[in-house]
């Protein structure tokens, strides 16, 4: 069989170093390919119908939106764009309290040409929107009644469905239908979901956080209204924002979770977005980890002191932290409500899905970001100071990015087969890349495995289990196999090295991790350390060109964990990572004929990440 990597070489072949091809994913009317097809979208997408958006002065709407995620030229505010691949998959995320305003002002403008909210809403001032942001008053808002207000919330949530249904073509082009939940935190912290819905079969409402005050609230909402052919995710993310809360087990007010609201949450929250444009939220040096490539993208430096600490990083903000803590709970109550699969997301305002390019970055809050001089002419963040950012009023945080994207093993390209792989947690994330892994573990996969990436997948579904999945324990002490393969994006930077991160309880109970190095580029090869040797992959800084005789198109490798233990609850999680490449900051200064911004770092290593497999003692 063959490894198939989407739409992103459609109509091409690729040849790669171990001798696969990475093609198309099957055309209209072709048989779905029962050992999967890896897809790209972005199912965390904003347009001008969210209110910041809106006051950002984002002229992309909800149709141009779908319209450019399928891979059309659309006018935006830094002028027309598109995309260098189409995506796969997409789903609008409009702030769900925005719906109401948007809707009295907008659709209702005649009847509200005289409010003055709605006449400062129609004038999208950034000024007047900061002010009611910093407790001055005057932000727009629905005032036509509680019960009016959510009526036409309800149109706004009705007429969206209607333009994302029409878009959707089975095989070629799915849209899900969804909305961001924004309960926001002091500080400004988030404690956001993006909701996801299998299909048309949705509730009348979109319920956000000015209706459910907490995410509790949402999921036990969420329980009673999708009923019958309803089904629904809700994902978490920017948790690196949470101050704490993002995998705590109590909610907002500090009330304990009870087994029943742990159960809820496990099964409606199989996913957290891992990474987005307000940076990383794997994990943190220093919170529970010295692992050195945790420093990647992080919004915040300084670790929260205490409970009400707000700018800050908390373990539990981050994902590794909440994996850990799923380990102590499932061995406590039977039930892990922190067995996450892993996603990417934009979490554009520009209505720009999965613009993720480095190069061609156009900012990520409309007007605020949308030139290079906007962008990269920053003072210190009132957001972000505390992590030797930089942002200013009217201009760009420079510590954002352009995002991640979403990557799902699937069968086809429809929303029952993406759904269902997104319940299974066969899903994997990039930091924007169009980079492709796979994950399988089992017990006794054949030795010439990793050299035959074509039937690799087939045997791992055989005999193992793949990314997302449980690994039953073994007849007696015998360690598992774990087959990884992973391939660049061609228009990016070649690969450097294979990681597995693993986290585990002690025979006290404690939750421990450690980062293994498992396959290396150029001939290396791990350390006693399992530490990869530096390829010398370099950056020329003049031009951001790569080295062209470093790294891999592809890397590959069977591993067995040199600790296992059969009596330890276990995870197993995948990491790539690229050969150094320009930050985009770096890209417009070399357009501006400046020196990169000295607030951070000119390069990184872009990368993806695969989700966890488990393990459970018998």
């Amino acid at each position: 069989m063959r490894s198939f990597v989407g739409r992103r070489l459609l109509g091409a072949t690729l040849a790669l170093g171990l001798g696969a091809c990475l093609m198309a994913g099957p055309a209209v009317g072709e048989e779905p390919n029962p050992n999967r097809n890896a897809y790209y979208g972005d199912l965390h997408v904003h347009t001008q119908i969210s209110l910041d958006s809106w006051i950002y002065r984002n002229p992309v709407d909800q149709a141009a939106a779908l319209e450019f995620a399928r891979g059309r030229t659309v006018e935006t505010i830094a002028g027309p764009q598109h995309l260098r691949l189409p995506l796969d998959f997409v789903a609008i995320t409009d702030h769900s309290e925005s719906f109401a305003v948007y809707g009295y002002c907008v659709a209702h403008a005649e009847e509200t040409k005289d409010v003055p909210g709605c006449i400062n809403y129609r004038k999208k001032d950034y000024a007047i929107y900061l002010s009611a942001a910093r407790g001055g008053g005057g932000v727009p808002r629905c005032e036509a009644g509680e019960e009016e207000c959510r009526a036409i919330a309800r149109e706004v949530w009705q007429a969206q469905k209607k333009l994302v249904e029409a878009a959707n073509e089975p095989g070629v082009f799915t849209t899900f239908h969804g909305y961001e939940y924004s309960m926001q935190l002091p500080g400004p912290g988030h404690y956001h979901r993006n909701v996801i819905f299998r299909d048309d079969n949705t509730p009348a409402d979109a319920y956000g956080a000015t209706v459910l005050s907490d995410p509790l609230l949402l999921w036990r909402w969420l329980d009673q209204a999708c009923t019958g052919d309803c089904r629904v995710l809700a994902i978490p993310h920017n948790t690196n924002n949470s101050w704490g809360l993002g995998f705590a087990l109590h909610t907002r007010s500090g009330t304990p979770y009870t087994d029943d609201d742990i159960r809820l949450r496990a099964r409606l929250e199989p996913l957290a977005e891992i990474f987005q444009i307000k940076g990383a939220s794997e994990c943190a040096i220093g919170l529970g980890t010295s692992d050195e490539e945790c420093a990647f993208n992080q919004l915040y430096a300084k670790k929260c002191d205490g409970p009400g600490a707000v700018r800050c990083a908390a373990p539990l903000s981050f994902v590794r932290e909440g994996l850990k803590l799923g380990l102590k709970v499932d061995k406590e109550k039977g039930v892990n409500p922190f067995k996450l699969g892993f996603i990417g997301g934009t979490d554009t305002h520009s209505g720009v899905a999965g613009l993720t390019d480095e190069d061609a970055y156009i900012g990520s809050v409309g007007f605020r970001d949308s030139t290079p001089e906007r962008r990269i002419v920053v003072g210190p963040s009132p957001q972000a100071s505390d992590s030797g950012a930089a942002g200013a009023e009217g201009g760009s945080e420079i510590w954002r990015n352009p995002g991640g994207l979403a990557g799902i093993w699937a069968k086809e390209n429809t929303r029952y087969s993406l759904f269902a792989a997104m319940e299974r947690r066969e899903t994997f994330a990039t930091s924007g890349p169009r980079l492709a892994v796979r994950f399988f573990a089992g017990y006794g996969f054949p030795a010439g495995m990793a050299g035959d990436p074509d039937g690799a997948a087939a045997t791992g579904y055989e005999l193992g289990v793949p990314m997302g999945g449980d690994l039953p324990a073994p007849k007696g002490a015998k360690a598992p196999d774990f087959y990884v393969w992973a391939s660049r994006d061609p228009h990016d930077a070649p690969l450097q090295k294979l990681q597995i991160v693993k986290g585990w309880l002690d025979a006290g109970g404690e939750a421990r991790e450690r980062v293994y190095d498992i396959a290396c580029s150029d001939g290396l090869a791990p350390d006693d350390a399992h530490r990869c040797p530096p390829n010398g992959a370099d950056v020329d800084l003049e031009d951001c060109s790569v080295s062209a005789d470093k790294g891999a198109e592809q890397l590959a490798t069977l591993w067995r964990d040199p600790e296992f233990d059969a009596a330890q609850r276990a995870f197993y999680y995948v990491r790539v990572l690229q050969n150094p490449s320009c930050r985009w900051s770096t890209w417009d200064a070399l357009r501006l004929k400046r020196q990169p911004s000295k607030m951070v770092e000119p390069t990184y290593q872009e990368r993806a990440w695969s989700s966890p497999i488990w393990y459970t003692p018998s």
